[in-house]
């Protein structure tokens, strides 16, 4: 049994991070949108923009503002940016304003539809658990936490939301630039089993790297030849800390709205942790045969049945189209964003 604690709006500091700009061809964030929710939602709250040199429009009354000259981003072999390096300056900037002792971060393109992310819940078993690394979980959205079962990624905690103790958030941001030989390969991974990342130079994308550096930090040192790298031990590992430091809201029960390419996309939404793998994760806490069981499927889900679904097969082709054309495949990348919506 979980021990629901509902958190007063007035303890909460909400960053909001990220860019205000246009990209990818999709529309700048509703900056509006997302500040009105939050007045609406947790009235009381401190509220902090974070966000790059000049983006800012004129703000509310009572709204913070932090700018700051946005870092480089890291260039992957398939013409994308990664904006870890961006994406941690944002956050650290605002939480470094924040003086609640609760943090709610949010992204500008996002907008509460209620007070439901603002709770805690703290079952016995994952405030006794060994990986028990934070004060009291965090509470997230299962968009996009990855469950490995569905999509082998390990130790992919959504960075998109989350509430929780202060020092706990400040401690899972407390990320220094990693050097570029951490984060990328000296060449393209291209062994398509048990991989759906496609066509990539990263060791890691930004959800895991910023865990993996957390972890790092606690004396857990977890190597990744790929993003989909992993193995029965590692899925233990990964489940553990998840459901001992992590409290997972179904994302369309958290009281988040989330933009369409994110909730309206089928192929990501299968992807993420449903109600019974969270109720599988906090079970095996205490239960170690539950999570032998789940390394077994793991393995199985991960090469057999992976090549079933949709991810594996654009993943696949992605390396296949790549390695014969990369012009060809930034036509059919961007062909398939819009088909998927991910463009919108």
């Amino acid at each position: 049994m979980s021990l629901l604690t509902v958190v007063d709006p007035a303890t909460i500091s909400v960053v909001v991070a990220g860019t205000l700009r246009a990209s990818s061809g999709r529309p700048p964030p509703d900056l509006d949108a997302c500040l009105r929710s939050i007045a609406r939602h947790l009235p009381g709250a401190e509220v902090i923009l974070s966000t790059w040199r000049g983006e800012a429009p004129a703000l509310p009354s009572g709204v913070a503002l932090v700018e700051q000259p946005p870092p480089p981003p890291i260039a992957d072999a398939n013409g994308n940016s990664c904006n870890l390096h961006r994406q941690v300056a944002a956050v650290r900037g605002g939480l470094a304003r924040a003086t609640r002792p609760y943090v709610l971060k949010l992204r500008p393109d996002l907008a509460l539809t209620g007070p439901e992310i603002a709770t805690l819940a703290e079952p016995p078993a994952a405030a006794e658990h060994p990986q028990r690394l934070f004060r009291a979980r965090v509470t997230t959205t299962t968009l996009v936490t990855r469950d490995p079962l569905r999509h082998p990624m390990l130790f992919h905690p959504s960075d998109m939301v989350q509430l929780g103790r202060a020092g706990d958030i400040r401690a899972y941001w407390d990320h220094p630039p990693m050097p570029e030989a951490a984060l990328r390969r000296v060449g393209p991974h291209r062994n398509p089993l048990g991989s759906v990342a496609g066509f990539t130079s990263l060791r890691c994308v930004p959800e895991q790297a910023l865990c993996l550096a957390w972890l790092a930090r606690h004396g857990l040192e977890v190597a990744m030849r790929h993003p989909c790298d992993g193995d029965a031990a590692r899925l233990a590992l990964s489940e553990a800390v998840l459901a001992a430091n992590f409290r997972l809201l179904p994302w369309d029960r958290a009281g988040i709205a989330f933009p369409a390419r994110f909730a309206g996309t089928r192929v990501l939404t299968g992807s993420v942790y449903d109600a019974a793998g969270i109720a599988a994760i906090e079970a095996a806490l205490s239960d170690p045969a539950l999570a032998s069981a789940r390394a077994r499927r793991y393995q199985f889900a991960r090469y057999a049945l992976s090549p079933l679904r949709q991810p594996w097969w654009a993943s696949a082709g992605a390396m296949a189209l790549f390695s014969l054309s990369p012009a060809l495949a930034r036509r059919a990348q961007a062909g398939w964003r819009r088909w998927t919506g991910w463009a919108r």
